[in-house]
């Protein structure tokens, strides 16, 4: 009777800390898959000019790794990606001057998981966007 007792707490207690354990890493696993597209999507749309590692090419186009443009603003990623760039800008005390075509053909999903990407291997930022997040950017692009 005892163990009958005891298995009646035991395993829906087992049963719940597994289902809150998966529920609580859903997040995770979407910014992980994210990242992993991203990837992807980077070296077809972004490689060429920024390179597979990130670190652009010298005078011409500015390094994404380690990019104190992207750490002091990470939101303002998806812009740049769907917009492009003109103008001056300095990326780590060096000036940059090429122009950057919009990305206008990819979806905010592609362009989050770029971000994701971008922001989560090369500068070690800890963030996430979904399309939604991305939509929302836009909206403010200026």
């Amino acid at each position: 009777m005892k163990i009958t007792m005891l298995k009646l707490f035991i395993i829906p207690a087992g049963l719940l800390i597994i289902f809150l354990s998966a529920c609580a890493g859903g997040g995770s696993q979407k910014k992980a898959e994210s990242i992993n597209a991203g990837l992807t999507l980077f070296k077809t749309n972004c490689a060429a000019c920024h390179q597979e590692n990130g670190e652009g090419i010298a005078q011409l186009y500015p390094p994404l790794q380690g990019s104190d443009l992207l750490k002091a603003s990470p939101n303002r990623i998806a812009c740049i990606i769907h917009n492009g760039l003109n103008g001056n800008i300095v990326v780590n005390g060096i000036n940059y001057n090429q122009a950057m075509p919009g990305l206008v053909g990819l979806t905010p999903v592609e362009v989050a998981d770029i971000s994701n990407y971008v922001l989560n291997n090369f500068n070690h930022l800890d963030t996430y966007f979904d399309a939604d997040a991305v939509s929302k950017q836009w909206a403010l692009c200026k």
